[in-house]
Order: C-alpha cells, then sequence, then structure tokens
C-alpha cells in the first residue's frame, strides 16, 4: 500500500478524533436533534423559489439550490482539506466570525475566496458539459445515461444513509449539502458534476495518448539532471485488514493470516506453473471490502516496507505471495514491469499542460449573479 495513503489517514485519524471530542469548524453552530441550524434573522433571505434559474450558459441552467449545493460543497471541501492545519492554528480561520472580516491572503476575504471558488467550480463543470455536447468522438447519450445512472445511486444510497440516521430525506440534504437544496436540485448537481468529470477522464486519455516520443524527449533534456529512470511495476492484491475498533475488519493479526491462507489454498487449483491470472486474482479478491485494488506504474520505495520488498523481488507476471504490513496481511499480485519512472512523469507533466491549453481555450461562458451568495448559507 501506497506511503501517501497511509500519510491521508493518519491524518483523516487526527480529523475524526477532533470531530468525536466536539471541535468543530462551521460557520453555525452543531445542529440540535438533527434539525438544521437557521441562519440569522437579519441574514439576507433567498428567493421564495429556490428551483428559480439564477444562472445559465448556453445549454445549461442552474437553479438557486444548485448554487446552494456547490457553494456548500466547495466550502466543505476547503474545510475538510485544511481541518488539521486550522486546529493546529497553521491556518487562521474563526467558523463562527463572519467569512467577509476574516483574510485568507491581504486583500482576499474568505467570503471572496468561497464565491470566486465556486464560480471558478461552476464554470468548469459547465465548460467540459457544453464541449462533450458538441464532440462528434464521443457518444453523448452513452455519457448521460452513465451520469443518470451515477446519480441514481447516489440518491439511493443517500436515502438509506438518511434512514439510518432516523432523518427525513430532505432534512438529511438541508444538513448535509445547504438549506435551501431541494432533491431535484441534488440530482441536477450530481449529473451535471458527473458528466464532467466522466468527459474530462476523456478528453484526459486522449491528450495522454497524443503525447509524441519527440515531447518525451524534448522533457527528457529538459530534466536530465533529475530524471528517475527506476522500471515501474504493476501490482494488484487482497488485503485483509487488522483493526480492532471495525465490524469490518480482523482483531488481531493472527486472525487476519490465518483468513489469507485459507484463501491461498483456495487459489491453489487456478495456479498453474506458479502464477495465476489476473482476472481470476480479482475474482477471489471480492472477500474483503476494500481490496481488489491494482496499481500500476509503481517505482520502488512508493509501497510500505515488506510489500515494496517483494514487489521488486518478484520475477514471473502472475505470481503470488504473502506479506504482512502495518494494514494487515496481503495476497499480492505482480503484474509484470512496465516503463522507466521518468516516462510517466513526463506524459502526465506534458498531458497537464496539455490539458490546461485545451481547457483555457474552450469559449463557453456562464453567467451567474454574484449577489445571490449573500443569501447562501455555508454549513
Amino acid at each position: 500500500m501506497k506511503k501517501s495513503v497511509l500519510i491521508g489517514i493518519i491524518i483523516a485519524i487526527v480529523i475524526a478524533i477532533a470531530i468525536s471530542i466536539g471541535i468543530v469548524l462551521y460557520l453555525k453552530p452543531v445542529p440540535v436533534n438533527n434539525e438544521p441550524t437557521l441562519p440569522p434573522e437579519n441574514a439576507i433571505k433567498p428567493p421564495e423559489n429556490v428551483g428559480e434559474v439564477v444562472g445559465s450558459s448556453e445549454n445549461a441552467e442552474l437553479t438557486y439550490g444548485m448554487i446552494d449545493y456547490f457553494a456548500n460543497s466547495y466550502y466543505n471541501n476547503w474545510v475538510t482539506q485544511n481541518y488539521y492545519y486550522i486546529l493546529l492554528g497553521y491556518i487562521k480561520f474563526d467558523a463562527n466570525n463572519p467569512m467577509s472580516e476574516q483574510y485568507i491572503s491581504p486583500g482576499i476575504s474568505y467570503y471572496d475566496y468561497f464565491v470566486s471558488g465556486t464560480i471558478s467550480t461552476i464554470d468548469s463543470y459547465v465548460k467540459y458539459y457544453e464541449a462533450a455536447l458538441v464532440d462528434d468522438e464521443i457518444d453523448f447519450n452513452e455519457l448521460k445515461l452513465n451520469a443518470e445512472n451515477y446519480v441514481a445511486y447516489s440518491i439511493a444510497d443517500l436515502e438509506i444513509t438518511a434512514e439510518s440516521q432516523a432523518l427525513s430525506f430532505t432534512t438529511y440534504i438541508q444538513l448535509n449539502f445547504g438549506l435551501n437544496v431541494t432533491v431535484e436540485d441534488l440530482e441536477k448537481a450530481l449529473f451535471l458534476e458527473q458528466i464532467a468529470f466522466l468527459y474530462s477522464e476523456i478528453v484526459n486519455e486522449r491528450i495522454a495518448n497524443s503525447v509524441t516520443d519527440s515531447e518525451l524527449n524534448k522533457y527528457y533534456d529538459e530534466h536530465k539532471d533529475n530524471i528517475d529512470s527506476t522500471v515501474c511495476r504493476n501490482v494488484g492484491h487482497i488485503l485483509f485488514r487488522v483493526d480492532s475498533t471495525s465490524m469490518q475488519c480482523y482483531k488481531t493479526s493472527d486472525e487476519a493470516k490465518a483468513a489469507a491462507t485459507a484463501l491461498l489454498a483456495e487459489m491453489e487449483s487456478f495456479i498453474v506453473d506458479g502464477k495465476i491470472s489476473q482476472e481470476k486474482f480479482a475474482e477471489f479478491a471480492v472477500v474483503t471490502y476494500d481490496s481488489n485494488i491494482f496499481y500500476e506504474n509503481v517505482a520502488k520505495g512508493e509501497m510500505l516496507p515488506g510489500f515494496d520488498d517483494w514487489l521488486f523481488s518478484a520475477q514471473t507476471v502472475g505470481e503470488i505471495g504473502l506479506v504482512e504490513t502495518i494494514y494487515g496481511w496481503h495476497i499480492i499480485y505482480y503484474g509484470g514491469t512496465t516503463e522507466p519512472k521518468w516516462i510517466f512523469e513526463a506524459r502526465e507533466a506534458i498531458t497537464t499542460e496539455k490539458t490546461a491549453e485545451w481547457f483555457n481555450g474552450l469559449n463557453y461562458t456562464v453567467d451567474i449573479d454574484e449577489s445571490i451568495f449573500e443569501s447562501i448559507y455555508l454549513k
């Protein structure tokens, strides 16, 4: 498992502990009795019809409720990403004071920052949506269907979560996505997000595949003093996680090892000449809730000790082994070598630059009256 994942988990644990002891960063008190906390009485009121269209582009319309959702999403993502640093005082931000009176940098208030960030995010979604509509190389109806399926699944999952918390779905949405967000607004916002996400992946892959050898060689010449020529490898693993506090994990290392060993025994009949197919390995991976994970283009030193040692000593594609890390026990699948690390770094850098050029060349615009943000209550 990658070290970067471990760092993220450690920070998440710190945040979870902070939340559990009641340290909150929201712009208002924690809701009482699972009821949304209302804005102050002197706050600017939202329009009576929150489904009113308050922003648009050539082919997309944005309701007030959608803007409320996007604003709260941007704010809460920022809080989540910076929670640890705010907690330790590295970032000065007091959720109980007006954002317009606090400054993220000289001359820029948190209010300005969140409004600008929300508009920029919406602008990005709309541009990808508009570009997808006129892209002759894709089937937009298929993209639309995939996005609609995602929205349906997400709404169903949220309804289950709301029910598990003994909340009406309306109240759950207000608590988590914005006071003026309706189910219809949420569906529309999630749809726009997903179209943008799916199409951005298509564009990114298309541009990555267009990177030429001459561009790679130019990158090499410009960065030859810092080139990493390590040949990367592909790997998959089935994790038997050890966590005594979780119902989904094994309580002890011995229990996890026993379960992993038992699964290895089941795999034996599918191992030919010391190897198993990746497809069959993936089928076995469903036995644990957070496995069936395949990493591509892994450089030496990126994985945790033990895992990394096994991966870079493996010789045959399809070879499997059993290794323990701080997470638990892993059945590991060796997927073979790929290319030197610098090639992937070069292709990623070139793709990022060319994607930015492509995006900045889009001429679609979205018109939003920024004054509506004065009545949106971030939570």
